[in-house]
């Protein structure tokens, strides 16, 4: 072979073996875009996940306060459906309840207690309503903390339900201790005083009647010499609280 085929022969395979050359890094080139391309798709469908994800955590968080503030709502609106508003104390639609409830109240309860605050309608005259809910606060406060049931009756007037295995007159007398504290005013102190009647409960009374029964004594002890008395329905034992 002469040299200038040689030379041609030679100059053939190298341009085949750049040409090969060239297609072999075009398909790793391609190959390489291919992957990259896969890995970008995947990443775009990870952070749509994270997106998709994250909003559904949002508003599921959202749907959980929602409830919550639900379920507040409706234990507040049962509370108050059972309670006063002013004071906090059970109310009379608490008083019912709980009594249809107790298979024998007398195993329960030892006496139904009437109580009225002496002069409030002199402190709202002379101070205003304000003050007269401060005082109706503080006498619902003192009957909490004899331990009994507190139920307002409505204006300055209270139930009290005394637990079996309680004396009523000596909680009676821890109630008026309590209440007859002092009550900051605008002129001094305000000395609160109660008149109260205490019926002890009878297992074949009805409620309404022992209540009716307590209140007139309430009013028995409310027409006695001076204030802070109570009298026992159907009994001639009243005296003054000490």
């Amino acid at each position: 072979m002469d040299p200038e085929t040689s030379i041609q022969t030679l100059g053939e395979g190298l341009a085949w073996a750049l040409q090969d050359a060239q297609t072999q890094l075009q398909r790793i080139a391609d190959q390489d875009v291919s992957t990259a391309r896969r890995q970008v798709e995947r990443l775009a469908d990870l952070i749509a996940l994270h997106q998709h994800l994250a909003k559904a955590h949002a508003e599921a968080m959202m749907e959980a306060q929602q409830m919550r503030d639900g379920i507040r709502l409706l234990k507040q609106e049962i509370k108050n459906r059972d309670h006063d508003e002013l004071t906090g104390l059970r109310n009379l639609r608490w008083l019912r309840s709980y009594w249809d409830s107790l298979p024998w109240p007398a195993a329960s309860v030892a006496a139904v207690v009437f109580a009225d605050v002496d002069g409030l309608k002199k402190v709202n005259d002379t101070y205003g309503h304000t003050m007269g809910d401060r005082i109706i606060v503080h006498v619902a406060a003192g009957i909490v903390s004899s331990g009994c049931h507190g139920i307002r009756y409505g204006g300055d007037e209270f139930i009290v339900l005394v637990p079996t295995g309680h004396d009523a007159v000596d909680d009676v007398n821890a109630i008026i201790e309590a209440v007859e504290q002092p009550v900051p005013g605008p002129d001094g102190n305000i000395v609160v005083t109660m008149s109260l009647g205490i019926r002890i409960v009878d297992p074949h009374a009805k409620l309404h009647e022992m209540i009716n029964e307590a209140d007139r004594a309430m009013y028995q002890a409310k027409r006695g010499n001076g204030k802070q008395r109570y009298t026992i329905a159907h009994s001639a034992d009243s005296g003054n609280i000490n």
